[in-house]
């Protein structure tokens, strides 16, 4: 709730939130009243309270990130598809006290990363839910490799 906001900052606490949860509005209203403002994602951020995306629910990061930047249910509190990425990838690494490991990509960190099959950043939002991965890296070893890749590279290489 927005009137809790500089406790929570006070306390050094970190949100993590599942924004498929922002699909609900109904179990909202119901367990915080109608006038209830929510899950205030941008808010949060403005406070400076760090957020990470977890994903207890539909393993598709892409849902997730299309509710985060859309916010069904408190459109004013969504966040730009980056802010979105950067909770899933630094703010989960930070929510894990792991932030020196993982979380972005840089010199001594793992490098998990994966390419999505389109861009994620300009797609449509009703596209987004259907993006899948291409190409999966995690902790220096390939764990999913559709081909897509491969076939791309191949056809630039062989175009006149």
């Amino acid at each position: 709730m927005p009137d809790l906001l500089p406790l929570a900052v006070n306390l050094g606490i970190v949100v993590v939130q599942n924004p498929t949860h922002f699909s609900l509005p109904d179990v909202m209203v119901a367990r915080y009243g109608a006038s209830a403002k929510v899950q205030p994602f941008r808010s949060l951020a403005l406070a400076g309270i760090p957020i990470a995306i977890g994903s207890d629910g539909p393993m598709n990061p892409y849902l997730n990130i299309m509710f985060a930047s859309t916010h069904p249910d408190n459109p004013d509190e969504a966040f730009t598809r980056a802010q979105a990425i950067e909770a899933y990838t630094r703010g989960s690494a930070y929510a894990k006290f792991a932030e020196k490991e993982k979380g972005s990509l840089a010199v001594g960190q793992l490098a998990d990363l994966e390419v999505p099959s389109d861009d994620i950043l300009t797609v449509s939002a009703d596209r987004l839910s259907g993006v899948h991965s291409v190409l999966m890296i995690v902790g220096r070893r390939v764990v999913l490799d559709d081909s897509t890749l491969k076939h791309a590279s191949s056809k630039a290489l062989h175009q006149p």
